[in-house]
């Protein structure tokens, strides 16, 4: 079974490649996703984010997701620290499910995630897929799909670690500034490319 991390920044259009692989076959791990959930259902995570963050992270000492997001997206120093309390607990969660689909005989297992890199866990890969876009390009269709002020998501933006940064760790990528077609068209050569 070939592992194949997929990342890039927010609106660089991760979710459109993996949605096109997993039409392919290949089974998707979205680490966003399954981050959310896992905060949402595990309370002793929940409670060792309120022990680090304290009440700028709560209300009525409940753990407050959407205060927790505007506060850790200010300081890359805050996002560390609340990702070194989640990824290893996500990262189990991937080693389960690659299991799991190596048991079902599954060719192609991808991880998305945005923070792949900054996580640490690019090397249980075979190869790291970046998808990089504009800067102006991801912000129209970030502004597009969700209901985030500009300026927070220059802010998000500013967070990540720059594309730059990120090719020297990835061992394949897809530019996706132009058409859907044109992306498809990427990732079909890319595809045909892989050795599994």
């Amino acid at each position: 079974m070939y592992k194949l991390g997929i990342t890039g920044g927010i609106g660089s259009g991760k979710s459109i490649v993996c949605n096109y692989l997993s039409n392919k076959g290949a089974s998707v791990f979205d680490s966003d996703k399954e981050s959310k959930e896992l905060l949402l259902h595990n309370n002793s995570l929940q409670k060792k984010i309120i022990n680090t963050f304290g009440s700028h992270v709560t209300y009525n000492n409940e753990l407050d997701f959407s205060k927790l997001a505007s506060y850790v997206f200010q300081k890359k120093s805050l996002q560390k620290k609340l990702n070194s309390i989640i990824w290893p607990k996500v990262f189990e969660l991937i080693k389960i499910a690659a299991i799991k689909e190596k048991k079902n005989q599954t060719k192609l297992f991808i991880v998305e995630a945005a923070l792949l890199i900054e996580a640490n866990y690019n090397d249980y890969f075979d190869s790291i897929l970046l998808i990089t876009a504009s800067e102006p390009t991801r912000i129209k269709r970030v502004l597009k799909r969700n209901n985030i002020p500009e300026e927070q998501i220059q802010q998000r933006i500013k967070l990540q670690m720059s594309d730059e940064e990120k090719k020297l760790y990835a061992q394949n990528i897809i530019d996706n500034n132009g058409s859907f077609e044109n992306l498809y068209q990427k990732i079909n050569i890319f595809y045909e490319g892989l050795n599994f």
